[in-house]
């Protein structure tokens, strides 16, 4: 315990010490701080800290909720059922927007040019493209003109390809000869599907199964008797193919052939 003077003198006069007691605060872990908080009465009273303004009315407005929530319990789960769906349905509505549906197109049979199905033929499905532009021209000058040959197009253009002629050969002469095969010759009453006029001598008329053997037959034949041997000049195939005729022939296939390959598709 530590001691103070009984007084102090400055300047001759005595000054008194005050009355100041003795602490003793040391610690130790068995003692703690008994002596610290012995200093403390135990008659000692803390007043609670008064609330603010602000805070009493904050206060009062909670305890008022409360007590509204406690006696309007079916409108407190209104209220959170209302949340929740609100919530999911703004979810799924975000989900819409950035996922993406899945479309699927369905097959339409590649004529989506025209506005009625051409004339096809089970035997006679080509390997080329409808959407091969040559293809749409011969059948789109088919469809102006109405002829019996409408959607065969890309037959035309695979025989061709195959037998190396020019693709709106075999078609230029069905023109000439029958009106894109409208006018074909009949054998005993029964349709010869020959538009092209080939093989037909006076009354003797050769016949087709369909017209795409037809095609098939005629595009051969051009193939074979002239473009192999390097006659492509449709007036000199003339001679051979029609000899009566007086050059109209040729004239008029070179004029289809412009047709087909001017006409533009959509």
């Amino acid at each position: 315990m530590s001691s103070y003077p009984k007084f102090f003198t400055k300047e001759g006069r005595t000054l008194r010490p005050l009355n100041i007691p003795t602490v003793d605060a040391s610690f130790s872990k068995e003692r703690g701080l008994d002596s610290i908080s012995s200093l403390v009465s135990e008659s000692t009273i803390f007043p609670n800290h008064p609330l603010t303004p602000r805070k009493n009315i904050l206060e009062t407005i909670n305890t008022k909720i409360e007590r509204m929530t406690a006696a309007l319990p079916i409108q407190k789960y209104a209220t959170m059922g209302f949340a929740v769906a609100l919530i999911t349905i703004t979810g799924i509505t975000v989900h819409a927007a950035v996922v993406p549906r899945k479309i699927s197109f369905t097959e339409d049979d590649g004529y989506n040019i025209y506005s009625s199905k051409p004339l096809t033929y089970d035997y006679a499905v080509s390997k080329v493209s409808t959407k091969d532009s040559r293809a749409e021209k011969i059948d789109g000058v088919f469809n102006i003109y109405k002829c019996p040959l409408e959607g065969l197009g890309g037959k035309f253009v695979e025989e061709a390809d195959k037998y190396g002629i020019p693709w709106w050969l075999t078609a230029s002469v069905a023109f000439k000869e029958s009106s894109c095969g409208k006018n074909t010759p009949t054998v005993d009453g029964r349709e010869s599907y020959n538009a092209w006029g080939w093989g037909v001598y006076g009354d003797n008329v050769r016949s087709f199964d369909n017209f795409a053997r037809g095609i098939e037959t005629v595009s051969k034949y051009f193939s074979d008797k002239f473009y192999s041997r390097g006659i492509e000049d449709p007036c000199e195939i003339m001679k051979v193919y029609t000899p009566p005729s007086d050059g109209s022939w040729c004239r008029d296939v070179v004029h289809f052939s412009e047709v087909f390959d001017q006409y533009r598709t959509l």
